[in-house]
């Protein structure tokens, strides 16, 4: 079964262009990932801080594979000097679904 994750955070102002490459490098490391099907990341019109990642893997284990990834640990340990914080978390909502 199909795990996907949807994402969304919402970059710094004065950061969103250093977010936008962090990311674009991020996803291309992960869409290289065996169990990654897709890795996209989004922008929400009219407000270029909001990013949105929509990933598809083949399931969850290779979704938790994937977060012990060095280019996820580097996400982790980077971010959050490029993102406006949600509290404890550096994602404004993420929901995780399942696919047939």
């Amino acid at each position: 079964m199909r795990y996907v994750v949807l994402a969304e955070l919402r970059a710094r102002p004065e950061r969103v262009a250093e977010l936008d490459a962090f990311m674009a490098r991020h996803a291309a490391a992960s869409r290289e990932e065996p169990g990654c099907l897709v890795f996209d990341v989004c922008r929400e019109p009219g407000h270029a801080a909001v990013f949105v990642l929509y990933e598809v893997y083949e399931d969850e284990a290779a979704y938790q594979a994937h977060r012990g990834t060095a280019h996820y640990a580097r996400f982790v340990r980077e971010a959050p000097a490029l993102v406006e914080r949600q509290g404890e978390s550096l994602l404004r909502s993420r929901r995780m679904l399942t696919r047939p």
